[in-house]
């Protein structure tokens, strides 16, 4: 949304070419904003999913007002809402909190850039210069994939969850095993590895 965020700005909202620059920049100052926001609520309640899954619904908000509104000034309101920044930065912190071994880590976190660049590359294939300025299809596609987004934050919330309840009850029949710190296992089979939910 980022990249065509000048170009909405001056076709839906009305404004002038250099209106449209200049109101890029608080865009990109609300999506700093939004981070910021996040990492704090993140570390405050320790709810990933959650957290993720309420920046997945502000977004969604933000691209049914960007479908909805008439054309005019309030629908930038709708592209400041339509921001995928926070649910980003939980990917990443969810794949830095919830994996052990630099190799595994290294390997999500580069799937997790392939995938963003992966959506970077499609999101302009989807925007027809017959659909302009609305660019419906693009648009359902991108409610689509924050509603699945969502859905997916909470699934792998409910697995950590899952997983750390199994976790707690193998450990406490195995009360007095002892492992060592750097011993070559998996998150999966480290039994004293907790996810965060």
């Amino acid at each position: 949304m980022s990249i065509y965020s000048t170009l909405i700005i001056k076709n839906l909202g009305g404004f002038s070419e250099a209106e449209a620059i200049l109101l890029s920049i608080p865009y990109n100052i609300i999506s700093i904003i939004l981070i910021f926001m996040t990492i704090y609520f993140n570390n405050r309640f320790r709810e990933y999913g959650y957290i993720a899954t309420i920046c997945c619904v502000i977004t969604l908000i933000g691209l049914l007002l960007l479908i909805s509104l008439p054309k005019g000034h309030p629908i930038i309101i709708g592209l400041f809402l339509a921001n995928i920044g926070p649910q980003y930065s939980i990917i990443t912190t969810l794949i830095s909190v919830n994996t052990s071994g630099y190799t595994k880590k290294t390997f999500y976190t580069s799937m997790g850039v392939v995938s963003r660049c992966l959506g970077d590359f499609v999101g302009p294939l989807l925007m027809n210069e017959n659909q302009f300025p609305r660019y419906t299809n693009a648009m359902i596609t991108f409610i689509i994939t924050t509603c699945i987004s969502a859905l997916l934050f909470l699934y792998i919330r409910k697995s950590y969850v899952r997983d750390n309840r199994y976790r707690r009850i193998q450990l406490s029949f195995k009360a007095n095993r002892y492992v060592k710190k750097y011993i070559n296992i998996t998150d999966k089979e480290n039994l004293h590895f907790v996810y965060h939910p």
